[in-house]
């Protein structure tokens, strides 16, 4: 739908549709029906939470995003930077021990099991929304694909996220061990990217690994979840969801900031204020050798998720 609106209408219609569908969740989120709290049931607010937190993540993201781009990794300014992103963490790791309802939950932190579960999420989130977003750029700069097609060919890494998910499911209602899932879906994965930064650049191929590589990526999060709910229990059921809901925004965040500046690290440079035909313009084998050399770095994640999910401890729901 993305790439029939980008060629045949302008992109802010990408943004606009939004506004619709959220006014649909807005409408439906005021109508749900929820148990209310007992009586005498005291709820504090983490404002001092609410405030680092963003602001440590920020701090971290930017200095990765602009780091060998704005300026270089020893310079005053990345000094600071990550200086602030430091200081910040320390104050917020301190705040959130002394909060009695704290915003993030340190005490699950203590659990081998849900530190496992945290970091195999934002590896798994790293990958996976840096191919999404990348993989069309991919294919509109090296194979001239146009908008369309790159979004045509962005469905089979969809589907295999769908089946990856569904087969998932599948496999925990029936008793399986939840610590093997994740373990498999991202060694598929990782196999999936590897073959993609190695063999050639052709649509067909690269649909196929994609789907491989989706069908894997389905099979962390829903896994990952209920192996956090699980080990926090029913009393800490909400702060472990929303842990694992975090993690994978904050992976997402990273992957796309670090496997990006890699790609434009090693893309030849261009003059500052180039435009999208700048890029087009590019060798053809600068473009494959910069997004092969990235695919390749994120099967090396992908491959160490697995390793981290295989050391995990066992977890039986």
């Amino acid at each position: 739908l993305g790439g029939l609106v980008v060629a045949h209408f302008s992109w802010r219609w990408l943004f606009l549709a939004n506004l619709p569908l959220v006014a649909l969740a807005l409408w439906r989120l005021v109508h749900l029906r929820g148990e209310q709290p007992g009586k005498g049931v005291g709820e504090t607010v983490d404002w001092g939470g609410l405030v680092l937190f963003p602001l440590t993540i920020a701090a971290a993201i930017y200095w990765m995003s602009s780091v060998g781009h704005r300026f270089v990794a020893l310079s005053l300014p990345s000094g600071l930077l990550v200086g602030t992103v430091l200081v910040l963490g320390f104050i917020l790791w301190r705040h959130e021990r002394a909060e009695d309802q704290p915003f993030i939950d340190t005490t699950l932190l203590a659990e081998p099991a849900i530190r496992a579960v945290l970091l195999t999420t934002m590896v798994f989130a790293a990958c996976m929304f840096a191919l999404v977003f990348y993989l069309p750029i991919y294919m509109q700069l090296y194979l001239k694909s146009g908008s369309i097609k790159s979004g045509l060919l962005i469905l089979p890494l969809s589907a295999g996220i769908v089946i990856g998910s569904t087969l998932c499911g599948q496999a925990l209602a029936k008793g399986i061990l939840p610590k093997r899932i994740p373990v498999l879906g991202l060694s598929c994965s990782a196999l999936a990217l590897g073959l993609m930064a190695w063999l050639g650049a052709d649509a067909r191929l690269i649909g196929g690994l994609g789907m491989v590589a989706g069908m894997g990526f389905g099979c962390v999060m829903p896994t990952t979840q209920v192996i956090a709910q699980t080990v926090a229990g029913r009393d800490r059921l909400g702060a472990a969801t929303s842990l694992a809901s975090l993690s994978r925004s904050i992976g997402a965040a990273l992957g796309t900031t670090v496997f990006g500046a890699v790609i434009f690290a090693l893309l030849p440079a261009l003059p500052p204020g180039a435009n999208a035909a700048e890029f087009l313009r590019l060798p053809p084998q600068d473009i494959q050798r910069a997004f092969h050399l990235t695919f390749a770095l994120m099967a090396a994640t992908a491959a160490a998720g697995a390793l981290v999910a295989h050391r995990a401890p066992s977890v039986r729901l």
